[in-house]
């Protein structure tokens, strides 16, 4: 469960601060000429920072419980996967967020629903098969069955191809959207905050 726990952190934070970002930091983007890009990237460093952090201690621990083992080094796909996906989902609800407070709220009060619904408290893998193919399309699942895979079941990433494929579609979308929604809104932020 810890394992699953480490990448929940930081994809809360990503989600629920990466949304709040450009209205906690208003000064940088109303009275200072500043790239509004920079602020969502900084925050979302200083979130990573934390996490890495977080599975270092976790790998400390997997060391001395399981051992090392050749699939621990798909954390180094899984984690720049799940800070680029949640970076560029910041970039959709960071100046939707700062149009509307609601939809910040919004934002919030869904994520104690998404806790529930992303198999941080359970194998998603031993759902009953209508419910664990309507799991690959959370892409919260995916990064918590990655990290599991990574560093408990030492499974490699390519054994799952639908969950990846199923990733990928999703990365390329939240990627578009949210060039799309970033150049869309960002010249209407200073006239807004």
């Amino acid at each position: 469960m810890f394992v699953g726990f480490i990448p929940w952190f930081f994809i809360v934070d990503g989600i629920v601060q990466g949304a709040k970002t450009l209205r906690l930091n208003r000064q940088f983007i109303t009275k200072v000429k500043f790239p509004v890009s920079t602020i969502l990237t900084y925050t979302s460093l200083s979130r990573l920072f934390v996490h890495l952090f977080l599975v270092i201690i976790l790998y400390v621990y997997i060391l001395f419980a399981v051992g090392p083992s050749w699939y621990n080094l798909q954390f180094f796909l899984y984690c720049p996967l799940m800070f680029i996906f949640f970076l560029a989902l910041s970039w959709s609800t960071a100046p939707m967020s700062a149009f509307s407070k609601d939809f910040e709220n919004m934002i919030v009060s869904i994520m104690s629903g998404v806790f529930w619904l992303s198999g941080i408290m359970y194998n998603t893998y031993s759902m009953d098969p209508p419910l664990n193919f309507i799991m690959l399309f959370n892409p919260i699942n995916f990064f918590v069955n990655g990290y599991r895979n990574c560093f408990l079941y030492d499974r490699p990433f390519f054994e799952y191809k639908t969950e990846l494929a199923i990733f990928l579609a999703e990365f390329v979308i939240v990627f578009a959207l949210g060039i799309f929604n970033y150049n869309r809104l960002r010249k209407r932020l200073p006239d807004v905050l």
